[in-house]
C-alpha cells in the first residue's frame, strides 16, 4: 500500500493555491505588458483602442524619444552615476565590514552601535535641504559628481551585509596570510576581497537598482540644469514637456528604455544574487 507523503497538500488547497498565485503574476505583469505594448503604438491608437496588441508595430516612439529628446544623453548619465555610485559603495561596505569583523580597536562596539541605530532612524525628506545645501556650498550641485557623492554615501545595511558574510569565513586564511607576511591592507585585497565576490555582487545590484530607480534627490540637483538629469527624472519631466505632454506612446517608450538596462543587469546578475544572497544568510 502506498504510503500518503505527510508534506503533501490536499489537491483543492493546492489548486487554490495555483490559482491565487497567477492571478498575482497577472496583475503584476499586466501594468509592464500594457507599457510594453503601448510604447509600439501611436498616441491616437493608444488613446482610442480597446487591444493589447498593436494594429502596427512601429518603434517610432523609441526613435524620437532617443533622438529628438536626448534620451541617450540622460541615459549616458545615469549610466555614469550608477557606476561610480556601485564601485564607491563597494569599496566603502567591503573595507569597513572588514575593519569590523576582523579587527579589534577601542571603540569598536560604540561604532558597530552607532551603524546599527542609523539603519532605524530615518530623517527621510528632512535630510534633502541641508544635504542640497552643501552640494550648493561646496559647487558639487553643478555636475554629476553631487549625484555620485549622495548616491556613494550611507549604506549600512550594505556593511552589515557584508559583514554578517564576513563573519562566517574562517579566521585561518588571515592567520595563514600574516604567517607569510601579508599587511592588514595586503589581505584585503588578494584574500578576503575573491572570498567576498558572492555578497560583493548582492550589495552591487542592490546599490545599481537603488541609484537607476533614485528620483527625488536627482530631480531637486538637476533643477535648471537639464543636461545633467538622469533618466527617472527626464522621464518624469516629458509630462510637462511642449509637444510630448500630449505623446504618452513617447512617455512610455522613454520609461521602458529606463527599464532595459535594469532588466539586463538583473538577468545578467541573477544567479550571484541568489547565491549571495543564500550564502550571506547562511554564514551571517
Amino acid at each position: 500500500m502506498k504510503r500518503k507523503n505527510p508534506n503533501s497538500l490536499n489537491p483543492v488547497i493546492e489548486l487554490i493555491i495555483y490559482v491565487i498565485l497567477i492571478l498575482f503574476t497577472i496583475i503584476t505583469l499586466f501594468p509592464i505588458t500594457y507599457s510594453i505594448m503601448g510604447s509600439f503604438k501611436d498616441t491616437q491608437e493608444l488613446m482610442v483602442s480597446t487591444s493589447l496588441i498593436p494594429k502596427k508595430f512601429t518603434f517610432d516612439n523609441y526613435i524620437y524619444a532617443w533622438n529628438k529628446i536626448n534620451y541617450a544623453r540622460y541615459t549616458l548619465n545615469s549610466v555614469i552615476v550608477s557606476i561610480s555610485c556601485v564601485i564607491l559603495s563597494l569599496l566603502n561596505s567591503s573595507m569597513t565590514a572588514y575593519v569590523l569583523s576582523r579587527r579589534e580597536f577601542k571603540g569598536k562596539k560604540i561604532i558597530k552601535t552607532m551603524y546599527l541605530l542609523s539603519m532605524f532612524i530615518s530623517v527621510g525628506p528632512a535630510a534633502i535641504y541641508p544635504t542640497y545645501g552643501i552640494l550648493v556650498g561646496t559647487g558639487l550641485n553643478k555636475s554629476l559628481l553631487g549625484l555620485v557623492v549622495i548616491g556613494a554615501g550611507g549604506g549600512v545595511s550594505n556593511i552589515f551585509l557584508t559583514m554578517g558574510y564576513l563573519n562566517g569565513v574562517s579566521k585561518d586564511y588571515d592567520d595563514a596570510a600574516r604567517i607569510d607576511g601579508c599587511s592588514f591592507f595586503k589581505i584585503y585585497v588578494q584574500i578576503m576581497l575573491p572570498l567576498m565576490l558572492p555578497i560583493i555582487g548582492v550589495v552591487g545590484l542592490l546599490v545599481f537598482r537603488g541609484i537607476w530607480n533614485s528620483y527625488l534627490l536627482p530631480m531637486i540637483v538637476t533643477m535648471g540644469q537639464p543636461e545633467l538629469q538622469t533618466l527617472p527624472v527626464a522621464t518624469v519631466n516629458l509630462k510637462s514637456a511642449g509637444d510630448t505632454a500630449t505623446m504618452w506612446s513617447v512617455m512610455l517608450a522613454a520609461a521602458n528604455i529606463s527599464l532595459i538596462p535594469m532588466i539586463i543587469v538583473y538577468i545578467l546578475c541573477n544567479k550571484q544574487f541568489v547565491n549571495g544572497i543564500t550564502a550571506g544568510g547562511i554564514k551571517g
